[in-house]
């Protein structure tokens, strides 16, 4: 058997803990969670009797060679990148709150929480007196 994962401060550039495991190769906690989440009692194929549906927005899982020569798995949603955009608000980092909002669009354009990123990417543009910018966040 291998070597435990061992949660350590490393954290990507979303702010994502890294998990080491084993020598080499570092997951992300939200990975890892992805990875492990199918590792449930199977059912063969039979309804659970107390099953309930549950309706997730994508995860977008990259990997990547690190310096190290290991692999730096990274998992985010949607959900995510609208929780680091409005940290980044919160704090008056109004550009990188953007930043944050735009990625949300680009990258999930599907979820139910677009129009919160566009909207707050608004507020963000107003801030940094980007008006004509905000106006068209606001009527998208």
């Amino acid at each position: 058997m291998g070597r435990p994962s061992t949660l350590i401060g490393r954290r990507d550039l979303l702010g994502i803990p890294k998990i080491k495991v084993g020598s080499c190769s570092w997951l992300t906690a939200g990975s890892l969670a992805v990875i492990l989440g199918g590792c449930g009692a199977a059912t063969h194929g039979r309804e659970p009797a107390n099953a309930a549906t549950v309706i997730m927005e994508p995860v977008r899982v990259q990997a990547q060679a690190d310096e190290q020569g290991g692999i730096v798995v990274e998992a985010y949603d949607a959900r995510d990148l609208l929780r680091q955009g409005n940290e980044a608000l919160s704090a008056g980092e109004y550009a990188e709150a953007v930043g944050r909002y735009g990625r949300l669009v680009s990258e999930f354009h599907d979820s139910a929480l677009v129009s919160a990123a566009y909207y707050n990417a608004a507020l963000c543009l107003v801030r940094l007196n980007r008006i004509d910018e905000a106006a068209e966040r606001f009527l998208t």
